[in-house]
């Protein structure tokens, strides 16, 4: 019952703390006032009073829960009032264009701060304290301390309500009620839909009536406030603004839950040796090749199927690099032996050991995909566009491509995964999937930041349920981590600053090692190619040409 009783408050009772003392606080207020505080012209003052402060808010959480801070907001947005009303007085600007020219300067302002914040590296608290004052004084400067008069759209924007449509003999504001019934069908549907995905997947499913509870508590709490504002006196009714509010809320809402789901989610391992940091931002990426309990390539243990180095420099300048899975190192405590055989010795740890004795460069996060997760992500994403240039009939990793249908092929999660792993019909081994596997993940980031995926929730939740399902990341990775690490991997990929490391020999034959044939670096140059790497000086041209 307990645990039910937790679920009716989304899982803690104290995220409820905050509602629970604001409605104890209201209901004194309404006792002490004689019932002043419900009427409906004190909620419109209310709304109409705090919408800016409101919308403010709203955005400053999403910043929040990015781990940063924003001390200019309100400077920021002075600035970009001031400007806008400026451009319709001076300028005669439509309002809507106007409107839009705000939102411009917002993202150039914002763009400005993030700038210094994520390439050089300064706090948050500092840059934006400094934005404070200048746009501060910067507004001043362009008002001249003056009101600015606005048309009659922005008065009805920021102080109107929504009209009434319906007849006389309705004696309530008939828009208003609508949008609380669509709402409320709104909170039912997500309800229900989020208690089927839970029935899925828990073993102990939350009773039908905890749901049916929140959609009754939650869905009268609107229609009641609704109906206050629809039969308040006439003329009046929800104010424009809220309505503005409201749906600034919702989004940050959706961005704020995705952000969160991504973030619990997530399977966590340690992974990370704690050497001392060394310059830029550094992932490991990692691909296993264990698959539902089935080893591949008759090894004991799983082993690395691929292994990414991605690389930000200080200067920003942004890599990726495939280490070949038959990559000959010196592994930590085990001796001479393949890359991909430090991940069955000694798990991820080891593995990150084994990489950063190779690079010099300590690795600042863990995130290894499983190989099941590859195909689950790419159809979460509708499939990916590859190309290949010959044919295949590959029997270990399934891969059939016919060229005569086309180099470059959209194909769905299976396709994609046998594309990945094809090997022994690749001309060149080992390095020529790394290329492919680096195509496919590439194309599965272009794809999720398509318009098509913005604007849709259902392949959104199934990107996260399949993206999620498929990564293992380290204790202290968490969504902004992850994010990062896509920005990061779209920049190499942008660039062209991805490949394999110089080669010597792809068919190394160690004598003191019984390991079969391997990839071995070359001596003089694999060491300065990683020393380019973390000082941000590589070019295509250092990558491996064959």
């Amino acid at each position: 019952m307990k645990k039910n009783l937790k679920s009716l408050f989304g899982g803690d009772f104290r995220q409820v703390g905050m509602v629970a003392a604001l409605a104890a606080i209201a209901l004194f207020f309404q006792f002490r006032t004689d019932g002043k505080v419900f009427q409906a012209q004190n909620l419109m003052n209310l709304v109409m009073g705090n919408t800016y402060v409101l919308v403010l808010a709203i955005g400053m959480v999403l910043v929040i829960i990015a781990g940063h801070i924003d001390l200019s907001v309100g400077s920021v947005a002075a600035t970009v009032g001031i400007v806008v009303a400026v451009a319709m007085r001076d300028w005669s600007l439509n309002p809507w264009l106007a409107i839009l020219l705000g939102i411009a300067v917002g993202l150039v302002i914002g763009t400005w701060q993030g700038f210094w914040v994520a390439k050089w590296g300064i706090p948050a608290f500092i840059v934006t304290l400094g934005g404070m004052l200048l746009f501060r004084g910067m507004n001043q400067l362009i008002g001249k301390s003056l009101t600015v008069p606005v048309p009659k759209l922005f008065q009805t924007l920021g102080a109107g309500y929504i009209p009434d449509i319906a007849p006389d003999v309705i004696p309530f504001n008939l828009p208003t009620m609508i949008l609380a019934a669509i709402a409320v069908a709104a909170l039912a549907w997500a309800e229900f839909r989020g208690y089927a995905a839970r029935k899925g997947f828990e073993a102990e499913p939350t009773p039908i009536w905890v749901p049916i509870t929140r959609i009754v508590v939650l869905g009268g709490a609107i229609l009641a406030f609704a109906w206050i504002f629809a039969t308040g006196r006439p003329g009046t009714s929800f104010p424009i603004p809220g309505v503005i509010v409201v749906v600034l809320a919702l989004i940050a809402a959706r961005v704020a839950w995705l952000w969160n789901d991504v973030s619990s989610q997530l399977h966590r391992v340690d992974a990370l040796s704690g050497a001392a940091d060394t310059p830029g931002e550094t992932w490991l990426i990692v691909g296993s090749d264990a698959r539902g309990g089935v080893i591949q390539d008759d090894t004991e243990g799983a082993r690395a199927d691929s292994v990414m180095l991605l690389h930000k420099a200080v200067n920003g300048q942004t890599s990726l690099t495939s280490l070949p899975r038959d990559t000959f190192v010196d592994i930590p405590e085990y001796g001479e032996n393949k890359i991909n055989a430090a991940y069955s010795f000694g798990g991820p740890k080891l593995l990150v050991q084994t990489v950063e004795k190779l690079s010099g460069l300590t690795v600042d996060h863990y995130v290894e995909v499983g190989m099941t997760g590859v195909s689950q992500t790419v159809d979460a994403v509708g499939g990916v566009n590859v190309c290949l240039d010959y044919d295949v009939a590959d029997e270990d990793s399934g891969l059939v491509w016919d060229t005569s249908q086309g180099t470059c092929q959209t194909v769905d999660g299976t396709k994609a995964l046998a594309y990945s792993r094809m090997r022994k019909s690749d001309p060149n081994g080992d390095v020529g999937r790394g290329q492919r596997q680096r195509a496919v993940i590439s194309a599965v980031v272009s794809k999720a930041a398509t318009p098509s995926t913005a604007f849709s929730f259902s392949r959104q939740d199934a990107l996260v349920d399949a993206g999620t399902n498929a990564l293992t990341v380290d204790r202290s990775a968490g969504t902004m981590s992850i994010a990062q690490m896509v920005l990061a991997f779209r920049s190499a990929s942008g660039s062209g600053l991805t490949g394999a490391p110089p080669i010597e020999d792809p068919a190394y034959s160690p004598e003191d090692a019984d390991i079969g044939e391997s990839v071995l670096l070359q001596d003089t140059t694999a060491p300065n190619f990683f020393s380019k790497l973390r000082d941000g000086k590589l070019t295509a041209a250092d990558f491996n040409q064959s």
